[in-house]
This record gives C-alpha cells, structure tokens and sequence, in this order.
C-alpha cells in the first residue's frame, strides 16, 4: 500500500427497518432490515461498486448494519469484518419505545437531551452520552490507525456517524438534531497527515425510494417531539 496514499473511510447507515418506520428508539435492539432497507442494500451495494473501490468492509454487528454490509461486501467481492465499537447508542429501559412515550414516562429527558454538556445524561440504565461519544471517537481512532492508506467501507448506525461527524467538525455531538442521516446514506471521510475532513456527507441519489424512508429512529423525532 502507497504511504502516501490517503487513509479514507466510506460511513454507510444501515438500511431501513421496521423500527424506522415506526419511530422507536432503536439502539442495542437487533431489529432486521424491511423490504425497502432490503432494496436499498442492494442499490447502496451497485453504488458503491460503481462509485468506490474500498479495501475492507466492516459492520456493527447489529443484523441491520451486517446485512446491509453483507449485501455491499457480496457485490464488491469482500468479506465483512465485525468491529463490536460501531454499535448504536444504548437506550437502556426505553429501547423499542416510541420516542413520545419515552419523554411521557420521563418528561425531564426532554431538557437533559438538549443539554450541550449533557455528557453526564442518559436514558434510565442505558449509555451515557459522554461515554457514548468517546467510544465512537476511540473506534473511528483505532480503525484510522489500524487501516493507514486503506479506504475502509464502515456500515454502522445513524448515531455513531452524527457523532464522528459532529467531533471532526469540532462541534458539541449532544447536538442530536444538527446531523442526520438517511438510511442508506452514504459519507466520505479522509484523513492526511493526522488532519480529518468531511469529503461528501449523507449521498442518497442512489436511492430511488428516499422518498419512502420516515426520519431517523431518534434524532429528528426527537427535535419535533420536543420543540
């Protein structure tokens, strides 16, 4: 591999699923992909042969990122590798809840999540947002220097790519509303010399049903449900 050759990564959210559509917090819940999140695998997967010629696939092991990542690595001729780091947040009691239904049973959620120094906050016995955010920049951190000069295809969880992109922009990632992405989106990122930049974020053009996909499971219902 050429030295100076960049080190990039291509962040892919999993497909869309029932979950998705439903607009559950969906974090540690092992939910599958639906029909569309399965057609729009498979077109993310002629995509990304088309578009990218990455070097290694690795997924959450969550199903909905492995299948998607499964389908994506089969049309490219990869095997996926499973990194336990890309895993989405953990809601603790309020897995699988309606975001709604979350905030009436715990009303001063609304305010802590909205928080910017919120790094303290949870969801009853699930992951702390500070730790939370660490962990995705410790993940991002080993697999960049894991992989130097290799272009790495990443199928993981909206939450996890909000957040990586939030910290390589230097800005607070509680900011929960200022990232979305869609299912199936696809972001660039390269790394020289030790500096990261966003390359393109969030391409759906390959999608010919984003009109069909509901909001993100978490970070755009949270910004309607409490505004």
């Amino acid at each position: 591999m050429r030295s100076d050759r960049p080190t990039e990564l291509i962040l892919i959210r999993h497909g869309q699923t029932e979950g998705n559509l439903r607009r559950l917090l969906v974090g540690r819940t092992d939910m599958p992909l639906d029909d569309i999140g399965r057609r729009q695998a498979v077109a993310t997967a002629d995509f990304a042969a088309a578009s990218y010629q990455p070097d290694l696939v690795i997924s959450s092991p969550l199903v909905r990122a492995r299948d998607t990542a499964e389908e994506i690595g089969q049309r490219i001729g990869l095997p996926v590798e499973i990194e336990p780091g890309l895993v989405e947040l953990d809601f603790g009691d309020v897995e699988g809840w309606a975001i709604e239904e979350a905030l009436t049973h715990h009303p001063h959620m609304a305010e802590v999540l909205l928080d910017p120094n919120g790094d303290d906050y949870s969801w009853p016995n699930g992951e702390m947002l500070g730790d939370f955010h660490r962990r995705v920049a410790a993940c991002f951190e080993m697999l960049v220097e894991r992989h130097r000069h290799h272009h790495v295809l990443i199928v993981t969880h909206g939450g996890v790519i909000g957040s990586y992109n939030a910290q390589i922009d230097g800005r607070n990632p509680n900011d929960f509303t200022a990232y979305h992405f869609d299912n199936c989106g696809v972001t660039r990122v390269e790394i020289v010399d030790g500096r990261t930049r966003v390359l393109e974020s969030n391409l759906t053009a390959h999608l010919p049903e984003l009109e069909d996909q509901e909001e993100d499971e978490f970070e755009m219902e949270f910004e309607a449900a409490t505004a």
